[in-house]
This record gives structure tokens, C-alpha cells and sequence, in this order.
């Protein structure tokens, strides 16, 4: 198991958009979820909580709902914690066609670091989603406070990752390293079963794991 701090390198969060945060948090926090905001106090109507495996999760409720939305979740968007935001940007631009909005500039905030848990500390972040996909990513890079690498195996308790399903896995591999990415999969390549699937862990720059999958053949 690994437990990381909300700054360390390669942690991961999942933003959800709730429609009731006391309801949702009340929930959470009964079934085994710990604090990570100042006081235990939502700012701005959000609030950071970890799951039982030492995953982060922040819950938001927003000032407006979306008329298709259906139950408790009405949106989703993952944050992931950087060491230099240019260099990873341009890596997933690189690696996987990521497309990143303008980076806002470094800034700190005492409301905000009540609600991520830290007494001080600045950051800037990068929006951006992948292509084919609707998933809003954030790239936050924090500075003045102590970080470390978060970096664990697949199979580690409170270890992330992002699955992405490709179209051609061996070109995918190929892209991500020449974009200096690296293989976790043991002999550093795809596992291809017959039928044509096939799956392969891959690290990106800050040690986040990855997985790409390949469908089975049509």
C-alpha cells in the first residue's frame, strides 16, 4: 500500500461532481473514507477525502446541475500531480495527442490550501483532454513544499492508473517511449493474445502508470 500527499509526484486525484456534497460526503465518509481538508470543512463547495486504499478524491458540487444529468454523480475529471508542467504537457501531447489548454500562472490561495490540506504552498495548473475522449485532465504542478515521487506497482493497494483503449498497441508503445515514456510490463512490451487483444502498462514522466489495451481482431 502507498499513501501519497496531495503534492507528491505522480498523485493522482478523481474530481466527481456531486448533487448533494453533504449527502455524498456523509456516505463516503461512513464507509471507511479519511479527511484530507483543513477542519473537515468544504471551500467553495468542495471538500478532499481519501478512499480505504489511500486514494484521493475531491467532491464538488457545482452552482448548476445539467438537465441530463441522473443520479448522485453528474461529472468526472482526474488531476494528476506533475513535477514541471511544460515538460509533462508536451510528453502526453507527444506520446498521446493530448491537448493542452493555457497553463494559469504560479498562484497560492488560503481558502484553497484549507481544502487541499497544506499550510502553504503555490501551484499552476494546465487543463487538457485526449483526443477521443471527453475526460477533462488537470496537470498541477505544486511548488514551496517538500515533494517525492509516487510511484507503485500495478497491483499495489492505492496504486492509480488510467486505461486507455487504442488501435494499433504496438505503434502506441512505440510512441509513448520515443516521447520518453517508459514500459512497466515485464519484458517491456504488449502481452498479444491470440484473438488479437492485447494490454501493456507504461509510465509516463512522473512515474503515473498507464495502460493501454488493444481489442481484440475484427
Amino acid at each position: 500500500p502507498g499513501v501519497p500527499s496531495i503534492q507528491d509526484i505522480g498523485a493522482a486525484m478523481l474530481a466527481l461532481r456531486v448533487r448533494d456534497l453533504s449527502s455524498v460526503l456523509s456516505r463516503a465518509m461512513a464507509a471507511g473514507a479519511t479527511m484530507v481538508s483543513s477542519d473537515g470543512v468544504p471551500v467553495n463547495n468542495e471538500i478532499i477525502i481519501r478512499d480505504p486504499d489511500g486514494f484521493l478524491i475531491s467532491l464538488q458540487q457545482p452552482a448548476t446541475i445539467p438537465d441530463d444529468a441522473a443520479g448522485d454523480i453528474v461529472g468526472a475529471s482526474i488531476n494528476i500531480a506533475v513535477e514541471d508542467t511544460e515538460k509533462s504537457a508536451a510528453f502526453l501531447r507527444d506520446a498521446i495527442g493530448f491537448e493542452a489548454r493555457p497553463s494559469s500562472p504560479l498562484a497560492t490561495n488560503p481558502a484553497v490550501l484549507k481544502l487541499i490540506g497544506l499550510s502553504e504552498a503555490e501551484w499552476r495548473i494546465t487543463h487538457g483532454h485526449i483526443p477521443g475522449t471527453t475526460a477533462d485532465f488537470a496537470l498541477i504542478e505544486y511548488r514551496g513544499v517538500p515533494r517525492k515521487t509516487f510511484s507503485l506497482g500495478a497491483e499495489d493497494p492505492g496504486s492509480p492508473a488510467f486505461t486507455m483503449v487504442v488501435g494499433d498497441i504496438d505503434a502506441g508503445v512505440d510512441r509513448w517511449v520515443a516521447a520518453g515514456g517508459t514500459v512497466a510490463s515485464a519484458g517491456g512490451k504488449p502481452v498479444i493474445r491470440a484473438d488479437g487483444s492485447g494490454n501493456v502498462f507504461v509510465r509516463d514522466l512522473d512515474g503515473f502508470m498507464w495502460e493501454l489495451i488493444q481489442r481484440p481482431a475484427q
